[in-house]
């Protein structure tokens, strides 16, 4: 009676062990034997001369783009000195030029001013594309500037010329310029007091427009 009651559980355990013998197999992969000889196949061998004329290909590029990189630098540093030399020598004739136009100017002679001047500015526009903006905004206005001066100096000088058409196309020219004319004024205030009629008009209006405020 006692050994009956047993069988069951027996039974039970048997069965357990089974389905896990069976589970474990199922869980091990089956290797395809064609597949295993592949994998375990010993890799081909790598032929030495082979093998060197791959690496000696190897570095003869390397150092061809090294010899590119060193060539494409000293071209870089030959082309900033060329730059270099011609942005010295347009600031160095520039400066002469308004150096000779200053002292013109000085001097009471317009013509060689302006030629100086004119010649200046000429000098900026040529090394437009290698002067810095800012380099290039400053020279520039500065040539204007005195450009404008030169011109005034010249006009203010024709309002006493002894040809009455001269200094009354002086004035009218004067009158053009407007505000930044305003160093003609003791100049045009003098005309006011010009024999001709014509020239004191003109001179009247050059005023105006030069004290005019914008």
């Amino acid at each position: 009676m006692t050994h009956q009651k047993f069988v069951p559980g027996i039974l039970l355990v048997s069965l357990f062990a089974v389905l896990l013998s069976s589970g474990c197999e199922e869980s091990s992969p089956k290797v395809d034997p064609a597949t295993k000889a592949k994998v375990d196949k010993p890799s081909p061998k790598v032929d030495p001369a082979a093998k060197a004329k791959v690496d000696t290909a190897a570095a003869d590029k390397a150092a061809a783009d090294a010899r590119e990189a060193a060539k494409a630098r000293r071209l870089d540093q030959f082309e900033k000195a060329r730059r270099s030399i011609q942005v010295e020598a347009i600031i160095t004739d520039y400066n002469q030029r308004m150096k000779d136009a200053n002292k013109a100017l000085s001097q009471g002679k317009f013509d060689p001013a302006k030629d100086a001047v004119t010649t200046a500015i000429e000098m900026v526009e040529i090394g437009k594309n290698i002067l810095s903006a800012d380099d290039y905004a400053s020279h520039k206005k500065k040539a204007e500037d005195l450009s404008l001066k030169i011109e005034q100096g010249s006009l203010i000088e024709k309002l006493t010329d002894e040809d009455e058409g001269i200094r009354r196309n002086a004035a009218i020219a004067l009158g053009k310029i407007g505000p930044a004319a305003k160093d003609a004024i003791p100049a045009l205030t003098e005309a006011l007091k010009d024999e001709d009629e014509e020239v004191r008009d003109r001179a009247q209006a050059a005023l105006k427009k030069i004290k005019a405020v914008k």
